[in-house]
């Protein structure tokens, strides 16, 4: 359990369930990069939580626009590959 501005962040959402994988869209390398696993989102503000890969305890707050599901970056490597064989 989590606190945001005196507010319980708890839950996930139908995209980001709890303890799924988040990835970052990479534009340099146009690869996405997995960053962390979901911790929670906060409906008032729109901010999902994630907990960091390689550290300890490190929450980072994203908003939707900045992160990928596993779903959408598969579809992003799909999609890089079609335009790499053309």
């Amino acid at each position: 359990m989590m606190r945001w501005h005196k507010t319980i962040v708890t839950e996930g959402t139908a995209e980001f369930p709890l303890d799924s994988r988040v990835y970052v869209y990479d534009p340099q390398d146009h690869v996405p990069k997995f960053v962390g696993w979901c911790a929670g989102y906060h409906s008032q503000t729109n901010f999902y939580f994630v907990k960091m890969k390689n550290t300890y305890g490190t929450i980072v707050v994203y908003y939707r626009a900045c992160i990928l599901n596993h779903a959408e970056t598969e579809a992003l490597r799909h999609q890089t590959l079609q335009e790499a064989a053309a």
